[in-house]
């Protein structure tokens, strides 16, 4: 079995058998068989050299667990390091079919998506500017609290008020420059890069949160669609006061992913969609008086059929002084269903009706004494 012969591999079996007796096991793995017999136990095998690493220097050993390296799971990160830490003897595509194994050995939290920590700063001079409707957190803040709550955020936990003050009141400022630091740690030694093309800096300072962006409009197109969001996400879920970061959940990144690209005159739609809970907090975000967002919320009202074709009239329905949408916190949407055409009578219907009434009496009274040739 090769798991045995894993184990018992000595001196004699040569860097390139080693990588071979890996895929074999992590074909094993894959199937049902190997996922529920007895290789329960990756502790033993992790105890022996059968991990093949390559060098700073280049050379190649095989080592046990225990020894500090790193798994190139990413291109730009696997460039960035390649020669400068020790690494898996493995490339991308090879680590992404391995997985099985990685997953089964305990060794995920050596990916280097993972084990890299990204530091970024702003060097130059920087420009506040007012974001568009769309992008702006203030917004959108208290929507963002609700998020944080519902996944159990630490700066919601420590002091919830706070951290919608700090939401409620974040700029957003152009920088000339943005240099990221990559950064980890191998055998108490740390290796750093430095990026000058950051795309993106979240600066939390005691008056507020600072939102830095590049002065080009495509690197901000890429951190409002994409960058803002993971890293907000992460700001979320590090501690506040001992800055240690707890786990991310996906759920927890989408959400905030379709919030930050969704119109503030939605924002209680796409929560309840997420099924994101209420909060105790009021909502003191800026009230939108943009006449286009009162449309968040229309209802069927009245429909005219000329001919063969029907026309539908939308009036907005809206169920507070705020622009959010009036959905309840806890409840969902119901499935939609086109509107059909509804004849209404105007308000003065009734006295209308009276009169036809009459003039329909009286035709018909006339008729009946009328002679017909």
């Amino acid at each position: 079995m090769v798991y045995d012969e894993l184990l018992q591999a000595g001196p004699q079996m040569t860097h390139s058998e080693i990588k071979a007796k890996i895929w074999s096991l992590n074909a094993l793995l894959q199937t049902e068989s190997g996922s529920q017999s007895s290789l329960v136990d990756p502790d033993s095998l992790m105890q022996a050299c059968v991990l093949p690493i390559i060098n700073t220097d280049g050379t190649k050993s095989l080592v046990t667990s225990s020894a500090e390296f790193a798994i190139a799971d990413q291109d730009y990160l696997a460039v960035n390091f390649q020669g400068r830490i020790k690494l898996l003897d493995y490339s991308l595509e090879d680590v992404e079919h391995l997985s099985a194994f990685f997953k089964w050995a305990k060794l995920t939290h050596r990916y280097l998506s993972t084990a890299v920590r990204k530091f970024t700063y702003v060097p130059g001079e920087t420009t506040r500017v007012t974001p568009r409707r769309d992008r702006d957190l203030t917004r959108k803040a208290h929507g963002l609290v609700r998020v944080a709550a519902t996944f159990n955020s630490p700066r919601y936990r420590i002091d919830p008020a706070r951290l919608y003050e700090m939401l409620r009141t974040t700029s957003i400022e152009m920088a000339n420059g943005i240099t990221s630091v990559l950064s980890i740690t191998q055998d108490g030694n740390v290796t750093e890069v430095e990026e000058s093309t950051g795309s993106l800096h979240i600066n939390e300072t005691p008056t507020g949160l600072t939102i830095y962006v590049p002065l080009d409009k495509k690197e901000q197109e890429l951190c409002f669609s994409s960058l803002l969001s993971v890293q907000l996400t992460e700001w979320l879920m590090q501690d506040p006061i001992t800055q240690i970061s707890e786990k991310v959940d996906s759920s927890l990144l989408t959400a905030i992913t379709t919030l930050l690209s969704s119109d503030p005159s939605i924002i209680d739609m796409v929560l309840a969609l997420h099924g994101i809970s209420g909060i105790e907090l009021p909502n003191q975000d800026p009230i939108d008086d943009d006449p286009e967002c009162l449309q968040c919320s229309i209802t069927p009202d009245l429909s005219i059929t000329t001919g063969e074709s029907t026309e539908l009239i939308y009036t907005p329905s809206m169920s507070s002084s705020h622009t959010h949408c009036g959905w309840p916190n806890h409840s969902f949407p119901t499935a939609y269903s086109p509107p059909h055409p509804i004849f209404s009578p105007s308000g003065d219907s009734s006295e209308q009706d009276t009169c036809y009434r009459t003039l329909l009496n009286e035709v018909t009274r006339t008729a009946r004494r009328a002679s017909f040739p």
